[in-house]
């Protein structure tokens, strides 16, 4: 994730002065814009920072398709992510985890 950082745009989020999560995004060429990363303190759950912060992405970096990857065991973002209309359409198994594709168009 440190070279993602380095090459692509790194958002800290930020509440309060206080420093709460960061979100990695890559712009390609082809109007597509993939999410790397995205991690909120857990302290700052189920406060809708995750929405704005997926709010602000669409705004800041407009494209056709957004993409992202998230772990088969993490059901929170699942539902999370689909709730903001991003939709399952794939799947990667490695051997020590499996990802979740999903888009939203």
């Amino acid at each position: 994730m440190r070279k993602n950082i380095a090459q692509h745009p790194c958002y800290k989020l930020v509440s309060e002065g206080r420093p709460i999560g960061v979100m990695v995004v890559f712009d390609q060429d082809d109007g597509h814009t993939h999410l790397d990363g995205i991690a909120i303190n857990p302290s700052y759950h189920n406060r809708g920072f995750g929405t704005l912060a997926m709010q602000f992405l669409e705004q800041a970096h407009p494209a056709r398709c957004y993409t992202l990857d998230t772990p088969s065991w993490a059901v929170r973002n699942q539902h999370f992510y689909e709730k903001l209309g991003y939709v399952k359409v794939g799947e990667t198994s490695y051997p020590d985890i499996t990802l979740f594709a999903y888009e939203k168009r």
